[in-house]
């Protein structure tokens, strides 16, 4: 048998111009007879699709244009393929692109459209099935529309088959996925917001621990890795995760890094209660401050997204303090560290070989004893144990700018009673001074592997005052808050940073 070029060429037209094209395993390379110096370069990691027509896809106005392809075969004696690929549109966003190569020959258009195609294949880490599961209630309650209208089509033109499934009541997903035969499928994705993100994040983990025969609502029980990643399609209130991790919460960019096989190891935070295990969060664990103005902000859900503006509004004028006493160990590195993650981040991935060896020589590390952890404990504002940066669109550096995605360890942030001026000047920081939120006086910072934290009176009721995790409540009075992911850490398809994560 004949072997495969690594590399050939032919000339084709593209837009009615006579271009040079070169094909390598790396990409297509395309210079036209115009500017025979300026060349278009496509990385075969960014092809989505090759057809032998061009088509024309529908979109809603969120991703218009997800694929301008304007240009159809004319009818002549040429032959021709089209190439869609992804491409970044402006800092973050990315869409679909087309080119349309043109030929007198069809073998040599069907050549290079069989050895485009099988580049795409050869690429393993791309979905071939997934299981989606849509909020229909989500957000401003358009995630099925978002789907059906901008979604469907691109995974359909990138040859992914999709089964969905839209819930029908609070933790319908969850309740799926720790019974549903998931056999075949490469990948789970949530269409809404954090809290459905949550919700399959959450049945994932309790899959596996079940499947191990191992007791959940044991804090000592180390969580293992879901076989397949999980992904999320942007469409609820705020989209944390999504927006932390690509830098948008566009549904198209989204999509794209799904199709692309883009993955990013994120850390993921197991939570126990009194009750027993309560969640696993991604995003970040809060009380005081964040958990009234999530309490309050359930009772105005009929003002959809808005509810969020008026609840903190009323959260910061009532000011309220809370007492508590958080148990900590401190890890040598600090969140006020100025080393932002960004894509193939050598913290996160130096912790995940360090992961590695702590657990082959776990028998041998329970003999040494643990340092003394650290109590701290007072009437504060806020206290936020961030396991991400916790950024979204109104504070794009989020809480946390330099917390790391995959560094094994949490940014806690005491923010201790002081005035409302002081208040509102950590709130000002973080929206336009990032960082500097985490130097100012009554701030206090620690980065911890784990953390006990409980309310001390005369505290309010932890009704009124619950813990935010990942913008879910919990109503007790004390956590315990655990990594439990070992190595390689949970990934999540839809959310690679193609990019770093600059701060000014």
């Amino acid at each position: 048998m004949d072997e495969v070029p690594t590399k050939f060429c032919s000339f084709f037209s593209i837009k009615g111009v006579k271009s040079h094209v070169i094909f390598s395993l790396g990409g297509i390379e395309i210079s036209t007879e115009k500017s025979p110096g300026k060349q278009q370069f496509i990385a075969s990691e960014d092809f989505v699709a090759v057809s032998p027509k061009s088509l024309q896809l529908h979109c809603d106005e969120l991703g218009s244009p997800i694929s301008p392809i304007a240009e159809v075969m004319p009818n002549n004696d040429e032959c021709g393929l089209t190439l869609h690929y992804g491409s970044r549109v402006g800092k973050f966003c990315w869409r679909v692109k087309t080119v349309t190569l043109r030929h007198h020959d069809p073998s040599v258009t069907q050549r290079w459209a069989a050895r485009i195609q099988h580049c795409i294949d050869a690429q393993t880490n791309r979905p071939r099935r997934l299981l989606v599961f849509i909020n229909p209630f989500g957000g401003r309650k358009r995630g099925r529309s978002i789907y059906w209208k901008t979604v469907a089509p691109l995974f359909e033109l990138a040859g992914i088959s999709c089964d969905v499934v839209e819930t029908e009541y609070a933790n319908h997903a969850k309740t799926l996925l720790k019974t549903k035969d998931l056999l075949g499928y490469d990948g789970v994705i949530s269409v809404g917001g954090d809290g459905m993100f949550s919700e399959i994040l959450n049945g994932a983990l309790e899959r596996e621990v079940s499947d191990a025969s191992a007791n959940v609502n044991d804090p000592s029980v180390k969580f293992l890795k879901p076989k397949m990643r999980l992904g999320m399609i942007p469409c609820g209130s705020t989209d944390a995760l999504v927006y932390a991790t690509n830098g948008t919460s566009d549904v198209v960019t989204a999509a794209i890094h799904i199709i692309l096989g883009d993955r990013l190891p994120v850390d993921v935070c197991a939570i126990h209660s009194r009750r027993g295990f309560e969640r696993g969060a991604v995003i970040c664990i809060a009380t005081g401050f964040l958990g009234s103005m999530l309490a309050y902000s359930e009772k105005l859900r009929c003002m959809g997204p808005e509810r969020y503006s008026v609840a903190a509004v009323r959260a910061f004028l009532r000011h309220k303090k809370v007492a508590f006493s958080a148990s900590l160990t401190p890890t040598d590195s600090s969140p006020v560290d100025e080393s932002p993650c960004f894509t193939d981040c050598i913290t996160c991935t130096n912790a995940s070989i360090r992961e590695v060896f702590r657990v082959e020589s776990e028998p041998e590390l329970s003999e040494t004893p643990r340092p003394c952890p650290t109590v701290v404990k007072g009437s504060f504002l806020h206290i936020t144990s961030a396991v991400s940066t916790a950024a979204y669109d109104m504070a794009p550096h989020g809480v946390s700018p330099y917390n790391h995605f995959g560094n094994g360890c949490m940014d806690v942030i005491f923010v201790k009673k002081t005035s409302r001026l002081n208040h509102l000047k950590f709130f000002y920081r973080i929206l336009f001074k990032p960082g500097k939120q985490l130097t100012l006086p009554f701030v206090t910072t620690y980065r911890v592997r784990e953390m006990d934290l409980r309310f001390l009176p005369p505290s309010p009721s932890p009704v009124t005052t619950p813990f935010n995790c990942d913008g879910e409540l919990i109503d007790d009075d004390c956590l315990k808050l655990k990594y439990d992911a070992a190595p390689p850490l949970e990934r999540y398809s839809a959310m690679q940073c193609r990019h770093s994560h600059q701060i000014h």
